[in-house]
């Protein structure tokens, strides 16, 4: 395995590296994203790039890092859709931002929150997302699509009554086009879907119990890879052949898995501390799989003081075309000693992706 390097950069403290491509960086800090050109320590100068608008209470919210926690008061998504035009998601409240203008997004049903990289963007700029919410009740879910240059969302896709309680991401498999889909929590609920259309029809991947139960996938030209989010059960890193749909067990892993991102050749995945059944050691835990499926821990640290209703200890992978090279910077929420806290993790190899190979 080539050498992964991870350093702790205490300049960047408080401010989350949401977005990086060949442009540079954008941060956000409580209701305000930044940017930069370069996050260096010594040349380090963000310049004020917007400011999502919320309310004043919500604004002021931000500003204390208690309050913010608790009323999840953070950007999860700042996606760029195409040269002048992104989209932005901020707690429960969407917006699109081009040329400078920003516009609350129309057409949604309801507030939901939209976890972090679980909204897939087409060729054309536009961006499917499904709804995110407790849904105690087990109504109808959405899977909405906003479309290039468009204000306002569609709805594309309805899992009926009783089918889900909400989705988790949507995804974009970027070597043959076609979008996944993952939900959960219980039982049946806990699937993988995929669809070839646009969301006009979906076909079941998997489902039926936590072993199907996932936040988000890192594909492969041949393989899906993914962690579960179980509960009650132990969890393990997967690999998927797309196309004889057999799975691959390569490790166990020391809690639930949200987040995941690749690094050169490699993928990354981010441990939860949650707190659940399932995990015997309350911390987040960042692991790297191989070229060949091997599994290694990086970084574990363990959930702070605090309740996880002031969120579980995450781990937020900076998204964009830049966090699929050979940099990826991981923001901490929650965890002893780190909330706050950015940690950069590395690597020099320019090796293709051999993630999709068997073991």
């Amino acid at each position: 395995m080539d050498e992964i390097v991870s350093e702790w950069q205490p300049h960047l403290r408080g401010y989350t590296v949401e977005w990086v491509d060949e442009n540079g960086y954008i941060l956000s800090r409580g209701c305000d994203l930044l940017s930069a050109v370069s996050l260096a320590r010594d040349s380090w100068s963000p310049m004020p790039f917007t400011e999502f608008p919320a309310g004043n209470l919500y604004r002021l919210g931000s500003r204390f890092r208690y309050t913010q926690r608790l009323l999840r008061l953070l950007f999860y998504n700042v996606l760029r859709l195409s040269h002048s035009r992104y989209l932005l998601t901020f707690g429960k409240d969407v917006a699109t931002l081009q040329h400078g203008r920003l516009q609350r997004v129309g057409g949604l049903g309801r507030r939901a929150r939209f976890l972090r990289g679980g909204i897939a963007i087409d060729g054309a700029g536009g961006a499917y997302f499904g709804e995110y919410l407790s849904n105690d009740r087990r109504g109808p879910i959405t899977i909405y699509y906003l479309p290039p240059h468009g204000t306002a969302v569609v709805a594309v896709y309805k899992f009926g009554s009783g089918a889900v309680r909400h989705v988790h991401g949507v995804y974009r498999d970027p070597f043959d086009g076609s979008f996944w889909c993952t939900t959960g929590d219980i039982k049946s609920e806990c699937a993988i879907w995929r669809s070839t259309d646009g969301f006009a029809t979906v076909e079941v991947v998997g489902r039926g119990d936590e072993t199907w139960r996932a936040v988000s996938l890192v594909f492969t030209e041949t393989a899906v890879l993914y962690g579960m989010d179980a509960e009650y059960c132990q969890n393990y890193l997967f690999r998927l052949d797309k196309r004889s749909g057999v799975r691959e067990q390569l490790g166990a892993v020391d809690g639930p898995v949200y987040y995941s991102t690749t690094l050169g050749g490699d993928a990354l995945f981010g441990v939860t501390a949650e707190g659940c059944p399932s995990q015997a050691i309350n911390a987040a835990s960042l692991w790297r799989v191989g070229g060949s499926g091997e599994c290694m821990k990086l970084v574990s640290i363990r959930k702070d003081w605090l309740p996880k209703q002031f969120m579980p200890g995450t781990l937020h992978f900076s998204l964009g075309p830049g966090s699929l090279g050979h940099e990826t910077y991981v923001y901490c929420h929650g965890l002893s000693r780190r909330d706050g806290h950015v940690l950069k993790v590395s690597c020099d190899s320019s090796t293709p992706s051999t993630l999709g190979a068997r073991r």
